[in-house]
């Protein structure tokens, strides 16, 4: 997931999926994912990859980088 802040600032182009809810990101709240993008990111030239974001309203985000 990325927030819609991010998104917009970054200038990712972004697709628009079959609609669907997330209702285990807020408790008793529905959110509604309208919007996605695809980010492409790469490790030290050696792991590259592409990856389809939700795009929602959300006040952090981290990306999880662990060792193998």
């Amino acid at each position: 997931m990325v927030s819609i802040e991010v998104a917009d600032k970054l200038h990712l182009p972004t697709s628009n999926p079959h609609i669907y809810k997330l209702t285990w990101f807020k408790k008793r709240n529905e959110v509604k994912v309208t919007k996605r993008c695809l980010v492409s990111f790469c490790i030290r030239k050696r792991y590259m990859d592409e990856v389809w974001f939700e795009i929602i309203p959300i006040d952090a985000c981290y990306i999880l980088l662990i060792r193998p």
